[in-house]
């Protein structure tokens, strides 16, 4: 007999699939525990699928390429993304999927609302007032 950690019911141990490394060479998880935690993935991920094909015409796969091509990094500011955490940057006109962006720069893009104008004159502004050393004056 053995208590499946996600139900805690105690139940034979022909009820729980083998696994090598797992203690007594069995799953923690009884069969229909994890039987109903892979149809809740994978209904999930289906889920993920039909939203990204909705709102940018894309689908699971061609994100997971476009996180490849784009070497796991987000397009601006270059540093590693997860893939959980990617967004998925559109023009707000045309639709047209861009790249994947983290949350910081994704939010920078809305917050001037696609603006080039405004995030050259942000460049501007950053390029005028940085210093190499704080004086303490402006």
């Amino acid at each position: 007999m053995k208590i499946c950690r996600k139900c805690h019911i105690e139940k034979p141990i022909t009820e729980f699939g083998p696994l090598k490394q797992g203690k007594n060479g069995r799953m923690a998880r009884c069969k229909s525990c994890h039987n109903e935690a892979n149809r809740e993935y994978y209904h999930r991920t289906d889920q993920k699928n039909r939203q990204l094909k909705k709102t940018y015409g894309i689908d699971l796969a061609q994100k997971t390429q476009m996180f490849l091509d784009q070497n796991k990094a987000c397009q601006i500011c270059e540093k590693e993304l997860h893939f959980s955490k990617a967004f998925v940057d559109h023009c707000h006109t045309s639709g047209r999927v861009r790249g994947l962006l983290c949350s910081k720069c994704n939010t920078v893009l809305g917050f001037v609302e696609d603006n080039a104008v405004t995030l050259q004159n942000a460049v501007k502004y950053l390029q005028k007032h940085t210093y190499t050393q704080h004086t303490g004056d402006l």
